[in-house]
């Protein structure tokens, strides 16, 4: 498997957790329910990510910054 085709999909799970995390640091933009949901679904990516590293890919967490 190629670095690059195991790097786009981490890209965009980081991408999707930090808009996540931007949102959930301004929560007046945003319902209630929709707070909720956001911060559910980036505990779910967080997750991934995790998963994903401990699965043996490339470290996404050291390379991109997330913590």
């Amino acid at each position: 498997m190629s670095t690059q085709g195991s790097e786009a999909p981490a890209r965009q799970l980081i991408s999707h957790i930090a808009e996540l995390q931007s949102r959930l640091a301004h929560p007046h933009h945003w319902t209630e329910g929709e707070n909720i949901k956001n911060a559910e679904k980036l505990r779910q990516l967080e997750f991934e990510l995790r998963r994903r590293q401990a699965m043996g890919e490339e470290n996404p967490i050291e390379t991109y910054g997330i913590k």
